[in-house]
C-alpha cells in the first residue's frame, strides 16, 4: 500500500464504537486499515486538510468487501471539508456503496446550495446506496458539527466507557 500506514497497533480493538480522525490527507486506505483493528466502529468523524490524490477502491477493496471476514458497521459518517473532488467523491462512494447499515452521512462543505447538492448526490451515486434509510446530508461549516467537540460528543452519546 502507498501512503501513510498506521504502525503500533499491535491487537485489534474491539470495544471502540466511536473514532475522531484528524488527516492532513483524505485516504481511504488509512480508513479501511483502520476499521479492520476497530471492527466494531459505528461512528467515525473525520477532518482533513486535503484530499488523497487517489482513493480509487473498486477494483483494489472489490474482494474485501465481498469476504465475509469483512463487513462495514458504521452508522455514522462525517466528513468535515468535503470538496466534491474526484478523490473526494471517490472516497464517499465507497461508503455509500458498501456501508450496509449506515444511518446518516454529513459531508461538511464551504458551499451549500441546490445546485451542489443535486450534482453531487448524482455524482455520489446516492440512489445506489448499500442502506436505503441512510440520510446523507450536506452542511456548511458553521453548522453544527465542529471535530474538536467530538470528544464530549462521543462521551455525551455515552459510546466512550471511559
Amino acid at each position: 500500500m502507498k501512503g501513510p500506514r498506521i504502525r503500533g497497533l499491535a491487537t485489534v480493538a474491539c470495544k471502540i464504537k466511536c473514532l475522531v480522525l484528524g488527516m492532513a490527507t483524505l485516504n481511504l486506505d488509512m480508513v479501511i486499515e483502520l476499521m479492520t483493528n476497530f471492527p466494531c466502529l459505528e461512528k467515525l468523524y473525520i477532518q482533513c486538510q486535503k484530499s488523497w490524490k487517489n482513493n480509487l477502491w473498486r477494483r483494489k477493496y472489490r474482494g474485501l468487501i465481498t469476504s465475509t471476514c469483512f463487513d462495514i458497521h458504521l452508522k455514522t459518517i462525517v466528513l468535515e471539508y468535503y470538496r466534491g473532488t474526484k478523490s473526494d467523491i471517490d472516497f464517499v462512494t465507497f461508503f455509500v456503496l458498501n456501508a450496509r447499515v449506515l444511518e446518516r452521512m454529513k459531508l461538511i462543505v464551504k458551499r451549500n446550495d441546490d445546485k451542489f447538492v443535486a450534482i453531487h448526490g448524482h455524482r455520489l451515486q446516492l440512489m445506489n446506496r448499500a442502506s436505503h434509510g441512510a440520510h446523507i446530508n450536506f452542511r456548511l461549516k458553521d453548522s453544527d458539527v465542529c471535530i474538536s467537540n467530538m470528544y464530549n460528543f462521543c462521551i455525551q452519546e455515552n459510546i466512550l466507557n471511559l
